[in-house]
């Protein structure tokens, strides 16, 4: 079974993100860490779906993040979502 992410509430949750990020508030060190190592790697290709995924889950907890098309089979307890769905809300 798969879910759909809601739009609007994954725009909310994304412009919370970015205003934690812009207030200059202390963040994670490992997050930090994690986000230097994306940014430092050659290939730039995985950091949208990552993006992606996070935002899924942050929006919605039953999200599968490995799951990333509405079809796919996903963990235990989790549902499969688009990410092609949530791709849009988070840029706007």
């Amino acid at each position: 079974m798969s879910i759909r992410i809601d739009r609007e509430k994954a725009r909310e949750t994304y412009r919370r993100a970015l205003e934690l990020v812009e207030s200059g508030e202390h963040l994670p060190e490992e997050w930090t860490k994690r986000a230097n190592a994306l940014k430092s790697s050659p290939s730039k290709t995985y950091i949208p779906m990552l993006g992606t995924a996070l935002l899924a889950r942050a929006t919605d907890p039953r999200a599968d993040p490995l799951s990333l098309k509405a079809r796919a089979s996903a963990a235990s307890g989790f549902e499969s979502y688009s990410a092609r769905g949530l791709e849009a809300s988070w840029v706007s």
